[in-house]
């Protein structure tokens, strides 16, 4: 016979529930600063957010442009953020280039660089 305890988890009512969600706290377009192309949208869902001992959720961000291997403007985003792909859709109404972020990586000041990969044409 084994010393397991079934425990029930009982649910604080709605009202007590901490409220999350996304909200529209802008929306920021990358572009590449050399070729103009558009690169991804960051979108801030949680605007001012803070962890639980107070810090702020901030950052500088930047993307690499998969056309030309060039870089975004740095934009410093204070929140939670979702970072949006793109489609290019040509005079058909068919989509011929889509952007999305493949990966990221962090520079040593401690800026987020989003590596944007195609799909399509």
């Amino acid at each position: 016979m084994s010393d397991v305890i079934m425990t029930n988890t009982v649910r604080d009512p709605e009202e007590n529930r901490p409220k999350y969600g996304l909200v529209d706290g802008g929306t920021i377009h990358l572009e590449c600063t050399v070729c103009s192309k558009p690169l991804i949208d960051i979108t801030i869902t949680r605007p001012g957010f803070k962890f639980a001992d107070g810090t702020p959720l901030e950052g500088n961000y930047i993307a690499r442009c998969p056309y030309c291997s060039c870089f975004s403007e740095k934009h410093f985003i204070q929140g939670g953020i979702a970072v949006t792909s793109l489609s290019r859709i040509d005079k058909n109404g068919h989509e011929i280039v889509t952007t999305f972020m493949r990966d990221f990586d962090i520079n040593p000041d401690g800026t987020t660089i989003f590596n944007i990969q195609l799909t399509g044409k």
